[in-house]
């Protein structure tokens, strides 16, 4: 899953799946999924070269490659920009603190923009949209001690399946501070 719960005495720990055991405050980072590794990157980078040379091969030693090349480099360079450009809008991060006496939700955008919300998590509710909203599953938090208390979305970037998991393990994070 693209999360993991963290406490403050392990920070460096690895992932783990679940809820995490009752303490003072505790995190949960969500990210979107990187389905392409750097050496993935070199790999299919090099693939795409190779393929977009076989036709040259036709035309070595003909002044034809001169015009066509430009072109060939020109996809390159394009499917190079737009893979970099989806990698570094992948770097948006969603950090959800609970603490007996605040949840905050930070959203740090992949330009560096930060957004949050804060609220009690005793007047918090987790809500889940199946087929009403937006997306599938889509999942929100709703605060304040009215029922007009702002409602945010959480892990807008995640799967309709993967957000009825986070709700199951958020639910059961909120139930263990009350």
């Amino acid at each position: 899953m693209p999360w993991r719960w963290t406490e403050p005495a392990d920070e460096g720990a690895p992932e783990r799946s679940g809820a995490p055991s009752l303490a003072p405050e505790r995190r949960l980072e969500l990210w979107p999924h990187r389905s392409l590794s750097n050496r993935g990157f070199a790999a299919f980078i090099l693939a795409t070269a190779a393929m977009l040379s076989v036709p040259l091969l036709v035309l070595l030693g003909h002044p034809a490659v001169w015009v066509i090349l430009p072109f060939m480099g020109l996809a390159l360079a394009g499917t190079w920009l737009a893979i970099r450009r989806s990698d570094r809008d992948a770097r948006l991060v969603e950090v959800l603190t609970l603490a007996p006496d605040r949840l905050r939700i930070v959203r740090r955008e992949p330009g560096g923009r930060e957004r949050s919300w804060e609220a009690n998590p005793y007047w918090v509710r987790l809500r889940l949209y199946a087929g009403e909203g937006p997306v599938p599953n889509y999942l929100t938090l709703r605060g304040g001690g009215d029922a007009e208390g702002r409602e945010v979305e959480i892990g807008a970037f995640l799967s309709a399946e993967e957000r009825l998991s986070l709700k199951g393990e958020i639910e059961a994070a909120l139930a263990a501070l009350r």
